[in-house]
């Protein structure tokens, strides 16, 4: 999903309700040539990674590769 957001007078980026509420409040900015990128920063980073190795239990090298590989293309749009 992709939608335009403004910034105020002073600035300030506002994001829609929805996005603060999948994504949470911190951001890490990243400035590209052309373009900048807002990563989520998790409020419990170790708790995500739980999740993440949760989701690789009993899985070969090869099916983490292969899921590793449809993310980043699924997050590449």
């Amino acid at each position: 999903m992709s939608r335009v957001v403004e910034t105020d007078k002073k600035g300030r980026l506002y994001l829609p309700k929805e996005t603060r509420e999948k994504y949470g409040q911190k951001f890490l900015e990243i400035e590209l040539e052309d373009e900048i990128k807002l990563i989520p920063i998790p409020d419990d980073p170790v708790e995500d990674l739980r999740k993440i190795t949760d989701k690789l239990k009993g899985k070969s090298i090869e099916e983490m590769k292969k899921g590793i590989k449809e993310e980043a293309l699924e997050s590449m749009g």
